[in-house]
Order: structure tokens, then C-alpha cells, then sequence
């Protein structure tokens, strides 16, 4: 049976692999790994993963006319390293992690890439629907 899954191109191998090296080389900056742990309160639990803040699919529909969509898919700049149990959870919106809680690369990545697709708010917007805007309570 075959997989949904589109296969990446070289281009794009090697766009994932400079992600993963890059987020999960920030994961020694927090205690467990998980950068989620100091604001969502969970047990750790799997291997740790680099996670999209804003995801994939998002980017690249938004990044669909770019000549290389791969670079702004897979810039590190929207990656935090996460357990895969909170890992899951985020990309499925079931936890909530606000804006004033993320790093700031996370916003020079949308200022970067908005200017490049030439659409202002449109990676503003995803973030917005991700995070909310303000700090958790």
C-alpha cells in the first residue's frame, strides 16, 4: 500500500535535514529537551522532535510561488524542540501556546518571509490562528 506522502526532493532532503540539526541542536537550552515544557505542564514523554511552530502545509501554500518554498518551509527560525507527546498535541491544536511565549526568531521568520512572498499578514495570520496574541495566563 502506498503512502499519502508526497516524496521531498533533494532540495527539500536537504532543507529537512538543516531543520532538524538546527532546532534539536537548541533542545540543551531547556531542562527535558522540550522547549513546551516551560509552558505547557506535561511528563515528558517520547523522543524529542523538532516541531513547526507555524506548519508545513500552511507554508507551503503560502510559499507555493517562491523559487525555493523549501527554504521557508524548513527554516529553523519556526522550530522549537518538543517531546513527541506535546509534539502531537500541538500540531493538533490541542494545547495552546501563546505568542508572548515564543521565541523571537519566530516572528524575524515571519517578518523574513512575508517581505519574500510579497503577501503581508499572511504568516502573520497563521500565527495568529496557532498562537493566540498575549501571554498564558
Amino acid at each position: 500500500m502506498k503512502s499519502g506522502r508526497k516524496k521531498l526532493t533533494a532540495a527539500e532532503k536537504q532543507a529537512r535535514e538543516r531543520f532538524v540539526e538546527a532546532v534539536l541542536a537548541t533542545a540543551y537550552l531547556y531542562e527535558t529537551g522540550c522547549w513546551f515544557s516551560h509552558v505547557v505542564r506535561h511528563k515528558c514523554d517520547g523522543p524529542i522532535d523538532p516541531c513547526h511552530v507555524i506548519d508545513k502545509q500552511g507554508l507551503k501554500i503560502a510559499g507555493r510561488f517562491l523559487e525555493q518554498p523549501e527554504a521557508m518551509v524548513f527554516d529553523p527560525r519556526n522550530g522549537v524542540p518538543g517531546c513527541r507527546y506535546i509534539h502531537s498535541r500541538f500540531d493538533s491544536s490541542m494545547i495552546r501556546v501563546y505568542q508572548g511565549d515564543l521565541p523571537d526568531s519566530i516572528f524575524m521568520f515571519v517578518d523574513q518571509w512575508e517581505d519574500a512572498i510579497g503577501t503581508p499578514g499572511i504568516l502573520q495570520e497563521k500565527l495568529d490562528r496557532k498562537c493566540p496574541k498575549g501571554t498564558r495566563p
